[in-house]
């Protein structure tokens, strides 16, 4: 009994080191772990209670054994069970997706994966299915969800103890959840201070479809407006209801502005096609920068000055809210928020401002 005892005692101690240092990140994921013989002298067990730790964390799915490299760790250990509600809009699940599940399989997470396209009904009868698991998920994290799917996870949301809003507006629709956000000011910032080093005094950013939206496109456009200001320069909102590209091509010709943000790469990408329509080149008479830096950014022609919503930041984010949350006993939801650094990624449809007024205005002289 005694000697049953003494090696029980040997391997959950082997075991805890060995998925502790995987834990705290002495091996990271796909990393090589030293020979069974190297890791029983410095425990002091046999290396037959190290193969049979070994091979039982390989059976759940932390290890994996690699013919001529050896023991090799294949994620880090089970740290929970997380509910992640995909938002609805494509787009949105194309920036974001493959970062959040990426990170969290990483960090040890078992994600449930529930798609809202669907619509709000098969939303609340797969996430019923998944809350009758007898191992149901503790945790919750949404994805950007539409207004209809944020009612059917107002109802969900008590279910979970643990609960995380990822979304690129500052305010908070899910009480007693963790808000993870953009930093609309640092993101107005790096813009406003790219296009003043290229000598542009008179932009135009997208602020919403009309004057009267609060989104986070109107609060960036706010923060441009007030940097602008600042540096003796001009930022005009700008609306992309109706016909918008227009006024913009007016804006363009007749009124100087030799800049314009748009709301994401698509929309830029659209807006190319338009001013090309019109006679005008990017970046030679308007710079363009779009948002969200999506494989399209680099499809295009110019390829576009994007800024990066840093899905990898915001993965991390989450996972560090989760793990916040799961450190109380009982884990809880706590309301706070936090703020995502975005990144300016500099392509070609940003150069010096030219402007046309200016090219007329030198042909003028020349003539």
């Amino acid at each position: 009994m005694g000697d049953k005892s003494i090696v029980s005692t040997l391997y959950d101690k082997a075991r805890e080191h060995v998925l502790k240092s995987i834990t705290l990140g002495k091996y990271s994921v796909g990393e090589v772990l030293p020979p069974a013989e190297l890791l029983a002298t410095k425990l002091s067990c046999s290396t037959g209670t190290i193969r049979n730790v070994l091979t039982d964390l390989a059976q759940e799915g932390v290890l994996k054994r690699v013919q001529r490299k050896g023991t090799v760790v294949a994620r880090r250990p089970s740290t929970g069970r997380v509910c992640l509600w995909l938002s609805n809009d494509a787009h949105t699940n194309l920036i974001y997706q493959d970062a959040l599940l990426r990170t969290l399989v990483e960090q040890g997470y078992w994600v449930d994966l529930v798609p809202t396209a669907m619509g709000p009904e098969a939303t609340a009868i797969h996430c019923r299915k998944l809350l009758s698991d007898p191992e149901q998920s503790d945790a919750l994290a949404l994805l950007s969800p539409h207004p209809e799917i944020l009612k059917v996870a107002e109802e969900f949301a008590p279910r979970f103890r643990r609960r995380a809003l990822v979304q690129i507006d500052n305010r908070n629709p899910l009480p007693n959840s963790h808000l993870i956000t953009l930093n609309h000011l640092k993101a107005a910032k790096d813009v406003v201070e790219h296009l003043l080093k290229l000598g542009h005094r008179k932009i135009a950013i997208v602020a919403g479809l009309s004057p009267r939206e609060t989104s986070f496109a109107a609060e960036a456009s706010g923060y441009c407006r007030d940097f602008m200001e600042v540096a003796g320069g001009q930022a005009l909102p700008f609306y992309i209801g109706g016909n918008s590209k227009d006024l913009l091509v007016k804006w363009i010709r007749e009124e100087g502005v030799t800049a314009y943000w748009g709301i994401t790469d698509h929309e830029v990408m659209q807006t190319i096609n338009q001013l090309t329509a019109a006679g005008l080149r990017v970046p030679e008479d308007v710079s363009l920068i779009g948002r969200n830096d999506t494989p399209w950014a680099v499809d295009s022609v110019p390829m576009l000055t994007s800024v990066s919503l840093n899905p990898q930041a915001t993965a991390d984010a989450l996972v560090a809210s989760l793990e916040r949350m799961a450190s109380h006993s009982p884990p809880i939801a706590f309301e706070s928020v936090t703020k995502i650094d975005p990144i300016l990624v500099v392509r070609e449809s940003t150069g010096p401002a030219q402007g046309v007024s200016s090219r007329r205005s030198a042909r003028r002289r020349a003539g």
